[in-house]
């Protein structure tokens, strides 16, 4: 067995080679063996380690942006009107879009946005060749992602993981349709899960925790003060020994 990139572009006649040694192997009376694929297993979502920084606050406590606006009243109003605070929420079936159904051609899946016991639902299933309707998937939605001027997506709460519905509302659209990237035959359907790297771009504090490695604090689901500005304990103490 030659070394992994033996045969890569910087090696001459590889074609070649490879004959020589299909033909050796087939002399000695040598058979391919099969090597079993390894079995997937599921690990937590690491949780990354500090980098090295100059400022003070790195390894500190949050506050909640509640708390900053004790002292920044005018900054806090201004941010109440931008995209980042309305980046995530919960969800509250009064303020989504109307109910609606639609079929999703390339999948031949069949999809519904539903109240349902004063919550909002996304239901997925198939027609089978009878006419019948079989159910795939049928969620409560939990929270809300975007600030709605161009689309809202939705995830779900399942087994303690934050799963991406395959359904969207888009807003220059007004309508419902397949979530980015599940525009095809064969999509994920409720089984993409949310990791860090979506949470730490679209989430306000989010923290680690055992055992899926790292999940909502809840206190704070919109990007706050302190996602730009870093923890805010420091500055709230110093500012109260100075009584100011």
């Amino acid at each position: 067995i030659l070394p992994h990139g033996l045969l890569g572009p910087r090696t001459r006649n590889g074609s070649c080679l490879l004959a020589c040694l299909a033909t050796l192997a087939l002399a000695t009376g040598c058979q391919p063996t099969t090597v079993a694929p390894k079995a997937t297993v599921t690990t937590p979502t690491p949780v990354p380690e500090w980098s090295a920084s100059r400022f003070q606050n790195i390894r500190l406590e949050h506050v909640g942006s509640e708390q900053c606006m004790t002292c920044h009243e005018e900054q806090h109003r201004t941010w109440q009107v931008t995209a980042h605070a309305r980046s995530m929420s919960l969800v509250k079936p009064d303020r989504e879009p109307a109910d609606a159904r639609f079929q999703h051609d390339p999948s031949g899946r069949h999809y519904s946005v539903a109240r349902v016991d004063g919550r909002l639902h996304h239901h997925e299933s198939l027609v089978t060749g009878d006419g019948s309707t079989v159910t795939l998937s049928d969620h409560p939605l939990k929270y809300l992602v975007g600030s709605g001027r161009f689309s809202r997506t939705y995830l779900v709460e399942l087994d303690g993981f934050l799963v991406e519905s395959p359904i969207t509302w888009y807003a220059s659209r007004k309508a419902w349709d397949m979530s980015p990237g599940y525009d095809h035959p064969r999509h994920d359907s409720f089984r993409r899960r949310a990791n860090h790297g979506c949470l730490l771009c679209h989430a306000g504090l989010v923290t680690a925790e055992d055992p899926h490695g790292f999940a909502f604090p809840h206190e704070e689901l919109a990007i706050g003060c302190e996602r730009c500005h870093g923890p805010g304990s420091a500055h709230v103490k110093r500012h109260e020994r100075a009584a100011t």
